[in-house]
């Protein structure tokens, strides 16, 4: 009677992980177009509404310079006008964003200018200086200069045995695709199976649609906030493949796991 209800629970467990990774792929357009979160600030933006002591387009890098354009967004050192520190308060959730310049230009005064974060979705935010006593608010609209791509996919090779479940990242910006993997991959019937970074050429072999008889997939294009949102959680995962602390979690297990945090 014991060993029937540990079976039981053990066949109940793998349908629920069944359950949950189908799950999370329906529901993941959804959680993409819909989830409020934070504001992206990295990367390019421009406003209809610029004036001589705003700019109309400004791009924000990681490491916390901001470049004022004269161009249409598309970065080039002739294009940057002007190049000034800045810090987004708090960093994980920004409401105002300080810019901080020793000598001053056209655009930024020597010192700090702050523009107050009033509102923002995903591809715009509103801005209103601090020192602009009309109150006047821009609306300041993101600039693609890329284009990205989530890819779900899974392969199982009856002839070889070889089997794969993972997602893909593919950052395309006109000149040459970029591409990042990660899911589990096993060589036949399950041996060696593994979770981590997956070989480039089985990656690549799925951003040429792969082989409709072994594999399947599912191909979203996300915005730059979104893709950086799924990138964050990239590093995450591949930073802990070092840890010294092993998981406790199946290779597949780890790729739901995965897929959930998406």
């Amino acid at each position: 009677m014991l060993l029937g209800s540990r079976n039981s629970a053990r066949e109940s467990r793998a349908v629920r992980r069944r359950q949950i990774l189908s799950l999370s792929w329906l529901s993941l357009m959804p959680l993409i177009a819909y989830a409020a979160c934070p504001l992206e600030l990295i990367g390019t933006w421009k406003s209809a509404d610029g004036t001589v002591n705003t700019p109309r387009v400004i791009s924000f890098t990681p490491d916390g310079w901001a470049s004022v354009l004269n161009g249409p967004g598309e970065q080039s050192p002739l294009d940057i006008v002007a190049q000034v520190g800045y810090q987004a308060r708090p960093p994980g959730d920004p409401r105002r964003i300080d810019f901080e310049t020793r000598r001053g230009n056209d655009v930024f005064p020597a010192g700090t200018t702050r523009w107050e974060i009033t509102s923002h979705a995903d591809d715009s935010f509103t801005t209103r200086r601090s020192d602009d006593t009309s109150g006047t608010q821009l609306i300041w609209s993101r600039v693609p200069t890329h284009r990205y791509f989530l890819t779900f996919a899974a392969r199982r090779d009856t002839a070889t045995g070889e089997t794969a479940a993972f997602v893909m990242w593919t950052t395309l910006d006109g000149q040459k695709p970029e591409y990042a993997a990660l899911g589990a991959v096993a060589a036949s019937a399950g041996s060696g199976a593994r979770f981590g970074r997956i070989p480039p050429a089985l990656a690549i072999a799925f951003a040429k649609q792969g082989d409709p008889a072994r594999d399947v997939m599912m191909r979203l294009e996300l915005n730059e906030a979104e893709y950086l949102r799924t990138q964050a959680v990239y590093r995450a995962r591949v930073s802990a493949l070092g840890g010294l602390q092993p998981s406790q979690e199946t290779p597949n297990e780890q790729t739901v796991t995965l897929i959930e945090q998406l």
